[in-house]
């Protein structure tokens, strides 16, 4: 595959394989391929239905999750931009890496949309919530319907937007195309550090 969305593409054919385990203080949570592939499916065409262009930059600040794994890949075939953003970062770290990308939405929880509103520009319609259940949250998004054609990007376009962790300075943006995460995803299998199954 040339590019994340090929790779999205193929989850389904996996069926009810294991894809995500997330361990939680209540015991593992399973999601299955064919569990992921809807809910990614979900949230593309919820963020296209919000009006979300290709090409646009959707911030996602939160801790790793099933859900965070769902909102990246699902900005990323919705034909946007992901600027996931670490989860232990200030909140005036954050806001100043969401205006730097010009991100005009934000995936992340009720708390930090509240901080997030008082350091940004952004109104609080900005935000999809993942914990809130306003019609703007996360679980109308994925309720969501669209007639919005999906996009097929090409290989050369830039998928993600990731930021330095700011060890030596002022964190910088770094954009990586399609192309760029692929290959490292085909780098790390011809080394045999992972397998078919396991992306």
């Amino acid at each position: 595959f040339e590019t994340l969305n090929q790779l999205v593409e193929t989850f389904a054919a996996r069926d009810e394989r294991t894809a995500i385990v997330a361990f939680r203080r209540e015991g593992a949570d399973e999601v299955s391929y064919a569990g992921l592939a809807e809910r990614i499916a979900a949230v593309s065409a919820g963020l296209r239905a919000r009006g979300i262009a290709p090409g646009e930059r959707v911030a996602l600040w939160a801790a790793n999750s099933p859900e965070w794994i769902g909102a990246y890949f699902g900005i990323v075939t919705a034909g946007a931009v992901a600027v996931p953003l670490d989860h232990q970062s200030s909140v005036d770290t954050v806001a100043t890496a969401i205006a730097h990308a010009e991100a005009q939405t934000v995936i992340t929880t009720s708390e930090r949309a509240a901080a997030l509103v008082k350091h940004t520009r952004l109104s609080a319609d900005a935000f999809i919530r993942l914990d809130g259940d306003g019609p703007r949250d996360w679980h109308a998004l994925l309720g969501a319907r669209t007639d919005a054609e999906v996009r097929h990007p090409q290989p050369g376009d830039v998928v993600s937007l990731l930021f330095t962790s700011g060890t030596t300075g002022t964190p910088k943006a770094v954009p990586l195309t399609h192309a760029n995460l692929t290959a490292n995803v085909s780098e790390l299998m011809a080394a045999r550090l992972i397998g078919a199954d396991e992306i």
